[in-house]
């Protein structure tokens, strides 16, 4: 959130008499460049959701990507720890989602199958999940 808020002062310095152009036209570049990496990570991340189908499948689940996103820039800003804002984002997403199947949607029996094929680790009892767990037991999985 640094970044973000280093636009304010880039307006306030552009206003100032006193202002190095040199200093004000890089502090445009680094907050641009740092926005195309935002951009970059907020696309990619935009594909992977809509090709897991939660928002479809998993109607009852909270459908929050550009808010676990922010989450994720809170506590990592720096533009160089891309990779880990995407799997951090990724993480939230699935587990915000699977909080609500706990929550709201699941029944107690169905629960207790998906927490005991989570302690399992094990792919084969994705068959004896109903279906909707099945999409979030094969993300995790495949994560």
């Amino acid at each position: 959130m640094q970044r973000i808020e280093n636009r304010n002062y880039i307006n306030i310095y552009q206003k100032e008499d006193t202002n190095n152009l040199a200093l004000l036209e890089l502090a445009k570049l680094d907050y641009n460049l740092v926005q195309s990496v935002y951009q970059t990570e907020l696309k990619e991340l935009a594909r992977w959701w809509i090709a897991l189908g939660f928002r479809e499948k998993l109607h009852f689940s909270r459908d929050r990507l550009m808010e676990n996103y922010l989450w994720s820039m809170g506590m990592i800003f720096e533009p160089h720890f891309s990779k880990c804002r995407i799997y951090l984002t990724k993480f939230i997403c699935i587990l915000s989602s699977i909080d609500d199947m706990y929550d709201i949607y699941g029944s107690l029996d169905e629960l207790e199958l998906f927490t005991s094929a989570l302690k399992r680790w094990d792919p084969m009892a994705l068959e004896e999940l109903p279906d909707y767990m099945k999409i979030c037991y094969l993300a995790i999985l495949n994560f």
